[in-house]
């Protein structure tokens, strides 16, 4: 997991995979697995993953249940390119966290000194 997300004082585990330019001139192509040996990231790892397109600035962000059995996720360039790519995924992934997770992760509580 590399950042933690707080919606609704519940805690969203984000693992982010990049990639510098597209792959054929018609994708973008990450490496969505953990580590050595490859094995596909699961629900234990993080709850979201982003795929961020570094030339592009833009993310794409995936529940893991979309993802969980890949080792590599491929998305169009001309999907990459849409306005909306990062404010929609993002909602999607999020819509498809609660049926998954019956129990919340950790819940976020604030202190009196966090800044409302």
């Amino acid at each position: 997991m590399d950042i933690v997300a707080v919606k609704n004082q519940e805690i969203i585990r984000v693992q982010v995979k990049s990639t510098l330019k597209n792959l054929d001139g018609y994708s973008y192509q990450w490496q969505v697995n953990k580590s050595l040996p490859k094995r596909p990231l699961t629900i234990e790892d993080c709850d979201i993953v982003a795929c961020v397109a570094l030339d592009l600035r833009k993310i794409a962000f995936f529940h893991i249940d979309i993802i969980s059995k890949q080792i590599t996720r491929r998305v169009s360039q001309l999907k990459m390119l849409a306005d909306d790519i990062e404010a929609r995924t993002w909602e999607e992934a999020l819509a498809a966290i609660n049926p998954v997770c019956p129990k919340p992760h950790k819940t976020y509580e604030p202190s009196a000194v966090d800044p409302k």
